[in-house]
């Protein structure tokens, strides 16, 4: 799925136009669970109501917008139930080498009418974790000090998430615990 920027707003824009044109588009109305989910992040998230919608709701969670992307799909899996199970975890050292040049983990910041990147800071702990759906799915996850995600992979094999693990964080797959 193509959104453009990644935020939450962009994506919320996206969901937007893909469900009136699949309005039109056929005969039975499908309902999404999206109606639900606004009340239900202002509930989470501790608004007083909904009208800012979720996706706003969600990016004032967050400095960074793809870092609240990934707390949308959190708070999503979340609501619909959808559990992930630990399936390994390690405490990120400084010895560790944080390839910052990989492609989203590195944030965008206006200086001076400029855009330039601005590397996100080093992950607390990454996590790999079994998502519980229909089929066999796994994110690598890395996070502040606060639990915050700041950044996620995910792969239908373990071996990309452990290669990941290596080409960006610098951790071997006999590190993880």
């Amino acid at each position: 799925m193509y959104i453009g920027y990644h935020s939450p707003t962009h994506l919320h824009s996206f969901l937007s136009g893909f469900s009136l044109a699949m309005e039109f588009k056929s005969d039975k109305k499908e309902k999404t669970d999206f109606n639900e989910f606004h009340d239900w992040v202002a509930k989470k998230l501790a608004y007083f109501e909904s009208t800012s919608g979720w996706a706003y709701m969600i990016e004032d969670q967050r400095e960074d917008k793809e870092e609240a992307l990934w707390l949308f799909f959190e708070l999503l899996d979340e609501f619909r139930g959808i559990t992930h199970e630990s399936v390994k975890s390690i405490e990120y050292l400084s010895h560790y080498k944080l390839d910052i040049s990989w492609r989203g983990y590195s944030r965008k910041k206006k200086v001076r009418g400029t855009i330039k990147a601005a590397p996100k800071p080093r992950p607390d702990k990454l996590l790999i974790r079994k998502v519980n759906i229909n089929e066999g799915w796994y994110s690598l996850v890395a996070c502040n000090k606060k639990g915050e995600v700041l950044d996620i992979r995910n792969s239908d094999t373990l071996d990309n998430i452990f290669k990941w693990g290596k080409e960006i964080y610098g951790v071997k797959e006999e590190e993880w615990v």
